[in-house]
């Protein structure tokens, strides 16, 4: 699957929440309005609830990301369709009556999602709980209780079926990914995976086996398994609304050589939220050897350099040339004490986001 597998489960979340709505809200004076309505309401709701991007609300006045701060984030939105909406419109009180009424069908259909049903044990339970988060909202008007609440049941139940069954295929017994602290920085993992393949009795065939899973022809598949796991492992803790760290992940120049294959390895970190904590790491000959197609990338990707400095006899000038690169971390290894005072000037003015790996005199805080 050559795609960002969040944005592919949030979709499968979206059409969820958007049958559970039409259930409650079958028939309207205007189809085309309230799906529209709708869809704007249940984006905000994966925006706000999962990306932590808000539209109407402060991010500084909000400390937790639950049901209250989607409330308000969708009560705050529905008042600013309802403003945009021209009173010389032919269907200004259709549209009107839909954004009032389509917030409360939302609401509905979100906390419905929201719910895990894990303790639910027949359908009796199930139709339960629906009925107590229909219950909240006098204002929806349900003409058939009993015929509603056992559709939503059914529509529950396929999509946590489905659900289970998008995460059971991941598994695997042979590959897993591990995360290692970076260095010294414990909120910055190197993403790499580990395999457990079972091995041979002869000590050749045990190392056959290496040969072949760090082999030039299998890189392109061991990087897109990494990428792949590692979209499941952040879906998993965006689900479970945990807190993401920074993962880095090895880009190897194998991708570089082209610009197509580059561009496919991009479409499985493609999610706007998942490229925040995600940082593709290369090193400083591969930068050289391929700096134009990476400087087309800029701003459009998380990117670190590393840099073996040792051998490098005018720092302050290697340094001055990635002021404004498409780098958002420098990672200098091996640095040699008479350039400390270089670095420390570039950390402190233009290139705020030096990673000394280091200890070395004064260590530069940590960045992330």
């Amino acid at each position: 699957m050559d795609k960002n597998l969040i944005d592919y489960f949030m979709n499968f979340k979206k059409r969820n929440v958007l049958a559970y709505c039409n259930v409650i809200f079958p028939i309207s004076l205007d189809e085309v309005i309230k799906e529209e309505i709708l869809n704007k309401y249940i984006d905000t709701y994966i925006n706000c609830y999962y990306y932590k991007i808000l539209g109407t609300l402060d991010e500084k006045n909000v400390s937790k990301y639950d049901f209250n701060v989607i409330l308000k984030e969708l009560e705050g939105y529905s008042l600013e369709l309802l403003s945009e909406i021209d009173k010389e419109n032919e269907l200004y009180y259709t549209t009107t009556y839909l954004i009032r009424y389509g917030l409360y069908v939302a609401l509905i259909g979100i906390l419905i999602d929201i719910n895990d049903f894990s303790l639910c044990l027949n359908d009796t339970e199930y139709e339960t709980e629906i009925m107590e988060i229909i219950n909240l909202y006098k204002e929806v008007s349900i003409t058939n209780n009993s015929q509603v609440v056992s559709q939503l049941v059914a529509l529950v139940k396929s999509s946590k079926t489905k659900e289970k069954k998008f995460f059971n295929s991941f598994d695997d017994d042979n590959f897993s990914l591990y995360y290692k602290p970076y260095r010294h920085f414990e909120k910055i993992m190197l993403v790499d995976m580990k395999y457990k393949i079972p091995k041979l009795s002869r000590n050749y065939r045990t190392k056959s086996i290496d040969n072949v899973y760090n082999s030039i022809e299998l890189m392109p598949l061991k990087v897109k398994t990494i990428l792949t796991y590692l979209n499941v492992d952040i879906l998993k803790k965006i689900l479970k609304q945990s807190e993401l760290e920074t993962y880095l992940v090895n880009l190897p120049e194998y991708f570089l050589k082209q610009k197509d294959i580059f561009k496919s390895f991009l479409n499985f970190i493609n999610n706007n939220y998942f490229k925040k904590h995600i940082v593709l790491l290369i090193n400083n000959n591969d930068y050289i050897s391929h700096k134009s197609l990476l400087e087309g990338f800029k701003d459009k990707y998380l990117f670190a350099l590393i840099i073996d400095i040792s051998h490098i006899n005018d720092v302050e000038k290697k340094l001055s040339s990635l002021e404004d690169s498409l780098f958002n971390y420098i990672i200098l290894d091996k640095i040699k004490e008479k350039d400390y005072d270089i670095i420390k000037k570039y950390k402190e003015t233009s290139l705020k986001t030096i990673i000394i790996n280091e200890f070395i005199c004064d260590v530069v805080e940590e960045v992330l």
